[in-house]
């Protein structure tokens, strides 16, 4: 009890012993906004441009994460890299296996010499990613 202007004054002594705090929705938000970015983001950096990947038949895979992006204007991107930054990359890097992506729009001349390129690069193992014609969608 306290004594205040004649006044006394009645407190509760308060317990210092806190409850159990439950974590479980900070955890819940944290999950949510895992998922959220995990799904919105690209693990592969991709060209700003539209490829339409030519049609071929295999049963394989691409494992390497290493893509080489080539635009219908023969335009190149490796690793976020574009243009002569990109091959610079790739001189760098001296990756064992390249997969590229091209668009089948690509002029195989302009294909064919950026082939050359890597062979020059000593980049032999090449990988093409292709679309399955049989599941395709018709154009």
């Amino acid at each position: 009890m306290y004594l205040f202007l004649g006044l006394t004054m009645n407190f509760r002594k308060t317990s210092y012993a806190s409850e159990k705090e439950n974590i479980v929705p900070m955890i819940n938000i944290v999950f949510l906004l895992l998922i959220f970015f995990l799904i919105t983001s690209s693990l592969v950096p991709r060209p700003g441009e539209i490829i339409d990947r030519p049609s071929g038949l295999s049963n394989s895979r691409a494992k390497d994460p290493n893509y080489l992006f080539i635009t219908s204007g023969a335009e190149i991107m490796y690793l976020g890299q574009t243009g002569e930054a990109a091959w610079g990359v790739i001189k760098k890097n001296k990756p064992v296996l390249l997969t590229i992506e091209a668009d089948r729009n690509l002029v195989a001349q302009k294909f064919i010499s950026l082939m050359n390129k890597l062979e020059s690069m000593n980049i032999t193992q090449l990988e093409v990613i292709v679309n399955d014609p049989i599941n395709e969608t018709q154009r």
